[in-house]
């Protein structure tokens, strides 16, 4: 899962996510969250736990493609 948190005001956030569609090495398609080019994404396993950030590097069939940045934990095949 990939979520994008919008801080509203210092005590509001809004959580976005979005579900992994394919990877391919350190790419990342997902659809949604809704999302621009540059914008960092979270990487998040099914259970919720922390596995990397993402930057957004483009779009394809309305899909977003991101870049893992850093390292990965908690990241598995399934």
């Amino acid at each position: 899962m990939l979520s994008k948190t919008i801080r509203l005001s210092p005590t509001e956030l809004i959580e976005h996510s979005g579900t992994i569609a394919n990877v391919v090495g350190l790419t990342i398609e997902s659809i949604g969250p809704q999302a621009a080019i540059g914008e960092i994404l979270r990487l998040c396993t099914p259970k919720g736990e922390y596995a990397a950030e993402c930057e957004v590097v483009g779009f394809r069939d309305n899909r977003i493609i991101a870049m893992v940045l850093g390292q990965t934990h908690h990241a598995e095949q399934r």
